[in-house]
């Protein structure tokens, strides 16, 4: 499972599109926006891994069962399912997640906030009773995790065959 952040200067992008419009956008339709700057990176990964023959499907947050409460721009995760990873995995399918976004139990599109993509990682797959899963660091200007989940001496050698 990959959990992406939009690429770089994308979100700050979508910010100041929003604010050429109006200083004070309304946070729903904030949200709705910039989500789509992970969408965009799950998608073209997805894209890419099926071109070099690797079977990938994205799925955004609310695909990927992440239920957030209501606070948008700053949304805390209440629940995460499993169901549709577990049967994409399955199916041995990489499964590319976008991340900093989830779902509130009314259906609105809710931003965790900036490194959100983190939490998101360490906290799903323990909650579908999966063992804790191991990070490995790539340099991405905007990736930010703790230093004692971060598996600093995991190697591309440590990743399962498909």
């Amino acid at each position: 499972v990959v959990i992406l952040s939009a690429m770089a200067g994308i979100t700050d992008s979508l910010i100041d599109l929003a604010q050429q419009i109006t200083h004070y956008p309304e946070k729903r339709e904030l949200d709705v926006l910039l989500a789509t700057g992970e969408q965009t990176t799950a998608a073209l990964l997805a894209m890419t891994l099926n071109a070099m023959n690797y079977p990938a499907q994205s799925l955004l947050g609310h695909q990927a069962e992440v239920v957030t409460d209501c606070t948008f721009g700053n949304a805390r995760i209440m629940d995460i399912g499993a169901s549709r990873i577990m049967e994409l995995l399955a199916g041995r399918c990489i499964v590319v997640v976008a991340g900093f976004q989830g779902c509130d139990t009314d259906g609105n599109i809710t931003t965790l906030g900036r490194g959100g993509s983190v939490p998101r990682l360490l906290s799903g797959p323990q909650r579908s009773g999966a063992r804790r899963p191991r990070m490995q660091a790539h340099h991405a200007p905007d990736f930010v995790a703790p230093s004692e989940s971060l598996d600093t001496e995991a190697t591309p050698a440590d990743r399962p065959a498909l």
